[in-house]
């Protein structure tokens, strides 16, 4: 792959299998493409040579199939100026379910914020989350993820904004999604990638393991 402005290849002969359940980290330096590898597994860019493909199949040949069940989490996130209940299960048709948003509240470490508010979980956040710090935004990010109930769970530096306790909370709650789902995730730190099965590093335009 390579980008339209730049002269030389983002990546060269790039290959990547991940297995079903598997958990998989990936890091690397800055610039070298983890964020437009993310990119490329959800669809979102397109590679020049090669595919991504799933069980051999392109993911182009249904891609809205393909994102259904992903959950992507990206380390800027984006909240609409509603409440913090709302920016959650918008994602799902129909009825709340209390009992799934209760459970990605406590997952998320949301549930000593949502104490802490005179609104609680009807708390309005403001437009892109204004009235919330960054790490309070990113674990709203987290639950409405989580409670999307994806096959496949990315995670983009997405705890890369919260504190080392909340950080090691969350990626507790993670862990216990480990072999039930699909888990990829981006970081710099060794520490938030240390429950993977596998960490590749993104150098000089390929993986290594």
């Amino acid at each position: 792959f390579k980008y339209p402005s730049k002269n030389n290849k983002l990546f060269n002969d790039l290959n990547l299998e991940i297995k079903n359940g598997e958990t998989i980290g990936i890091k690397g330096k800055s610039g070298e493409g983890k964020s437009t590898l993310i990119n490329m597994i959800c669809g979102f860019i397109i590679p020049n040579n090669g595919s991504v493909s799933v069980d051999g199949i392109n993911i182009s040949e249904n891609i809205r199939g393909w994102r259904s069940i992903l959950g992507y989490i990206p380390q800027s996130t984006y909240l609409f100026n509603g409440t913090i209940k709302e920016n959650i299960c918008f994602s799902r048709s129909g009825e709340v379910d209390e009992n799934l948003f209760l459970k990605v509240l406590e997952m998320s470490q949301l549930n000593d914020l949502i104490e802490n508010l005179p609104e609680g979980e009807n708390t309005l956040v403001g437009e892109r989350g204004i009235l919330l710090s960054g790490g309070q935004a990113q674990r709203i990010a987290l639950a409405r993820c989580l409670y999307k109930n994806p096959k496949i769970l990315i995670l983009d530096e997405a705890t890369s904004s919260l504190d080392d306790i909340n950080e090691h909370k969350i990626l507790q709650s993670i862990k216990l999604l480990k072999g039930k789902k699909t888990i990829i995730i981006v970081s710099h730190r060794d520490s938030t990638l240390s429950f993977c099965d596998k960490i590749y590093q993104l150098k000089n335009r390929n993986l290594y393991i």
